[in-house]
């Protein structure tokens, strides 16, 4: 069984994966990006959730051909510049808010004034009326409108994520958009803003990433109804890995090798957080969560995803 990861050490959890896997593993120390290789996509989880108050997503993605993309920018420049520079990241491709609260969107600005060159911005907008059923707590149009009114100026393209498109595509990797909800009327009206949240998948060859922003059950039922194929290797946690996030049906229907919470410790260890370490109690998947394991980076080829975080091992060899 899948031990409360919040509360056991590096070396067991290593153990618990290894035991999980049911595989031959091959253990290495050292520096993810030093077993790159020019075929290898990477994806990495950067910890903005250092501060244990304050919840946020930022997702790094290198494509084979050296072209970085990001989805979501934190809640500020604090963590996600220093974590771009270290990489040495000189150019974003492209920026990809999955919805605009600010713990996705906050350090998009300073990305820019760090001098790392942005192609364009995605963002879905949500209507005033939607927006303003979430303030003060979670939507600030005002501050929308600034920030990326702002990026427009510098000269940035800012356009609209759309259903069905495809941001990237180079050999036998993709990034497509398999939902992008609107609020207004129409077949479907997302009823939050986190239901507004892009669903993004990654392929590389066979493997699969799903990338979820905050999607909540309503905006995950409507995507079960449309029979969208969600499956993957490996999930980015809705919401943060708590409550109301999609639902079981969604879950179950991911089928995820491993799943990747970007949480904070006071988030993660609340009760509201118990569902996801439920299911993957039940179906013995490795819960990677930054609050404790700093950095998560996936290294995916055709057939194999190697595992790094930023404070054990790689687990490499996961041929799945």
């Amino acid at each position: 069984m899948i031990e409360n990861i919040s509360t056991r050490s590096v070396k067991s959890r290593v153990l618990s994966l290894f035991a999980v896997a049911g595989l031959a593993l091959l253990f290495f120390l050292g520096n993810p990006s030093q077993s790159n290789t020019a075929d290898n996509f990477q994806w990495v989880a950067i910890n903005v959730n250092a501060n244990p108050r304050q919840q946020a997503d930022a997702h790094l993605l290198r494509f084979p051909s050296g072209r970085y993309f990001l989805i979501d920018a934190g809640r500020s420049g604090e963590f996600i510049v220093p974590a771009l520079k270290q990489r040495g990241v000189k150019r974003l491709e492209a920026v990809i808010i999955s919805h605009v609260h600010k713990d996705h969107y906050g350090g998009l600005l300073a990305i820019q004034q760090s001098g790392i060159e942005i192609g364009t911005v995605y963002r879905n907008l949500p209507s005033r009326e939607g927006c303003g059923r979430e303030v003060p707590w979670g939507c600030d149009l005002q501050d929308i409108d600034s920030i990326f009114s702002t990026i427009f100026r510098l000269g940035i393209p800012v356009k609209t994520i759309q259903t069905g498109e495809t941001l990237h595509q180079e050999a036998k990797h993709s990034l497509d958009v398999l939902a992008a909800f609107a609020q207004k009327s129409g077949e479907y009206e997302a009823p939050s803003v986190n239901d507004m949240s892009a669903v993004l998948r990654l392929s590389a060859g066979n493997r699969r990433i799903l990338f979820t922003g905050d999607l909540d059950s309503p905006g995950g039922d409507e995507i079960l109804r449309r029979g969208i194929d969600i499956r993957a290797d490996v999930l980015k946690a809705p919401h943060h890995g708590c409550e109301g996030l999609v639902s079981e049906a969604f879950l179950e229907m991911v089928a995820p090798r491993w799943i990747v919470v970007p949480a904070p410790t006071n988030l993660w260890n609340q009760p509201r957080c118990r569902r996801v370490k439920d299911f993957a109690t039940r179906h013995r998947i490795p819960l990677l969560v930054n609050a404790i394991d700093g950095d998560i980076t996936f290294e995916v080829t055709q057939d194999e995803i190697a595992v790094f975080t930023q404070f054990g091992p790689i687990l490499s060899g996961l041929t799945r």
